[in-house]
């Protein structure tokens, strides 16, 4: 950043998202996250590293070859790894609501313990945008280190 440019820190952010939540707090959370799934992503660069495969970071259909609906929407599905589904959020201003879809399996939200595991045969799901809401799903009989 260079001389005279705004400073980018989060407690530089201190207005209202929605309710009372800040834009600091929003930072934040996200920051938080970032650091609780660093392990399995350096467990995921490690394998790349020494073992090869696909992308770590891969839309849903490269995890899901077979599955038609897995082609649709590849910029709000994606997977870390093969163990971790993450439903990117849209980025318009007034979007309240995306649509997410989830392949033939058992998910298990690991941000949020309150959204309950649920198994699917392949489904879209609405879910609410929030700048605030992440979601990130483990699916069934992974190990994901935290």
């Amino acid at each position: 950043m260079g001389y005279g440019a705004p400073s980018q820190e989060p407690f530089h952010f201190p207005e209202i998202y929605e309710g009372n939540t800040t834009y600091t707090d929003i930072m934040r959370k996200a920051m938080r996250t970032k650091y609780s799934i660093l392990r399995y992503y350096y467990t995921e660069f490690f394998l790349q590293s020494n073992y090869g495969g696909p992308a770590i970071y891969k839309p849903l259909w490269m995890e899901f070859p077979n599955d038609p609906l897995a082609y649709q929407n590849e910029t709000n599905n994606v997977m870390i790894g093969d163990s971790l589904k993450v439903s990117v959020l849209a980025n318009a201003f007034g979007v309240n609501q995306t649509s997410f879809y989830f392949p033939k399996d058992t998910w298990c939200n690991i941000l949020d313990f309150k959204d309950k595991c649920f198994t699917t045969a392949g489904e879209t799901q609405v879910r609410s945008s929030k700048a605030y809401e992440a979601y990130v799903h483990m699916r069934q009989g992974k190990i994901v280190p935290f």
